[in-house]
Protein backbone atom coordinates (compact mmCIF):
# COMPACT_ATOMS: atom_id res chain seq x y z
CA UNK A 1 0.00 0.00 0.00
CA UNK A 2 2.82 2.38 0.85
CA UNK A 3 4.50 1.42 -2.39
CA UNK A 4 1.32 2.16 -4.32
CA UNK A 5 1.01 5.62 -2.72
CA UNK A 6 4.62 6.29 -3.62
CA UNK A 7 3.96 5.27 -7.22
CA UNK A 8 0.87 7.49 -7.29
CA UNK A 9 2.92 10.43 -6.00
CA UNK A 10 5.64 9.76 -8.58
CA UNK A 11 3.04 9.51 -11.33
CA UNK A 12 1.39 12.73 -10.15
CA UNK A 13 4.75 14.50 -10.10
CA UNK A 14 5.50 13.31 -13.64
CA UNK A 15 2.07 14.46 -14.78
CA UNK A 16 2.52 17.90 -13.19
CA UNK A 17 5.98 18.26 -14.75
CA UNK A 18 4.64 17.26 -18.20
CA UNK A 19 1.70 19.66 -17.96
CA UNK A 20 4.04 22.42 -16.81
CA UNK A 21 6.42 21.79 -19.72
CA UNK A 22 3.54 21.75 -22.20
CA UNK A 23 2.20 25.02 -20.79
CA UNK A 24 5.66 26.61 -21.00
CA UNK A 25 6.01 25.53 -24.64
CA UNK A 26 2.53 26.86 -25.43
CA UNK A 27 3.38 30.16 -23.75
CA UNK A 28 6.62 30.49 -25.75
CA UNK A 29 4.80 29.73 -29.01
CA UNK A 30 2.05 32.24 -28.24
CA UNK A 31 4.56 34.91 -27.21
CA UNK A 32 6.49 34.36 -30.44
CA UNK A 33 3.29 34.60 -32.44
CA UNK A 34 2.36 37.81 -30.64
CA UNK A 35 5.75 39.36 -31.42
CA UNK A 36 5.45 38.39 -35.08
CA UNK A 37 1.95 39.90 -35.28
CA UNK A 38 3.20 43.07 -33.62
CA UNK A 39 5.94 43.44 -36.22
CA UNK A 40 3.44 42.81 -38.99
CA UNK A 41 1.07 45.44 -37.58
CA UNK A 42 3.89 47.99 -37.33
CA UNK A 43 4.91 47.28 -40.93
CA UNK A 44 1.32 47.58 -42.18
CA UNK A 45 0.83 50.81 -40.24
CA UNK A 46 3.99 52.21 -41.83
CA UNK A 47 2.77 51.19 -45.31
CA UNK A 48 -0.63 52.73 -44.59
CA UNK A 49 0.99 56.05 -43.66
CA UNK A 50 3.10 56.00 -46.84
CA UNK A 51 0.01 55.30 -48.94
CA UNK A 52 -1.87 58.15 -47.26
CA UNK A 53 1.01 60.49 -48.10
CA UNK A 54 0.94 59.29 -51.73
CA UNK A 55 -2.82 59.82 -51.90
CA UNK A 56 -2.41 63.32 -50.52
CA UNK A 57 0.29 64.07 -53.11
CA UNK A 58 -1.93 62.76 -55.92
CA UNK A 59 -4.91 64.77 -54.68
CA UNK A 60 -2.76 67.92 -54.73
CA UNK A 61 -1.57 67.12 -58.26
CA UNK A 62 -5.16 66.61 -59.43
CA UNK A 63 -6.25 69.87 -57.80
CA UNK A 64 -3.41 71.76 -59.47
CA UNK A 65 -4.01 70.14 -62.85
CA UNK A 66 -7.72 70.92 -62.76
CA UNK A 67 -7.33 74.57 -61.75
CA UNK A 68 -8.49 77.08 -64.37
CA UNK A 69 -5.08 78.77 -64.46
CA UNK A 70 -3.36 75.50 -65.34
CA UNK A 71 -6.00 74.61 -67.92
CA UNK A 72 -5.71 78.03 -69.61
CA UNK A 73 -1.90 77.83 -69.68
CA UNK A 74 -1.99 74.31 -71.11
CA UNK A 75 -4.57 75.34 -73.72
CA UNK A 76 -2.32 78.22 -74.84
CA UNK A 77 0.63 75.81 -75.06
CA UNK A 78 -1.47 73.64 -77.37
CA UNK A 79 -2.32 76.66 -79.53
CA UNK A 80 -5.91 77.04 -78.42
CA UNK A 81 -7.51 80.45 -78.15
CA UNK A 82 -10.66 81.59 -76.40
CA UNK A 83 -13.69 81.47 -78.65
CA UNK A 84 -15.34 84.68 -79.78
CA UNK A 85 -18.95 84.86 -78.82
CA UNK A 86 -21.32 87.01 -80.79
CA UNK A 87 -24.60 87.82 -79.15
CA UNK A 88 -27.62 88.23 -81.41
CA UNK A 89 -30.01 91.02 -80.62
CA UNK A 90 -33.37 89.87 -79.33
CA UNK A 91 -36.18 89.82 -81.89
CA UNK A 92 -38.39 92.90 -81.88
CA UNK A 93 -41.43 92.66 -79.69
CA UNK A 94 -44.84 92.84 -81.27
CA UNK A 95 -46.61 96.05 -80.43
CA UNK A 96 -50.36 96.03 -80.00
CA UNK A 97 -52.18 98.35 -82.48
Amino acid sequence: MVKQKEQNKTGLKKFIIMVSLILIVVQVVLANSLVARGREIRQLTKEQEQLREEISTFENEVAQASSLTTIRRRARELGMEPGKIEFLPPPPLAVAP
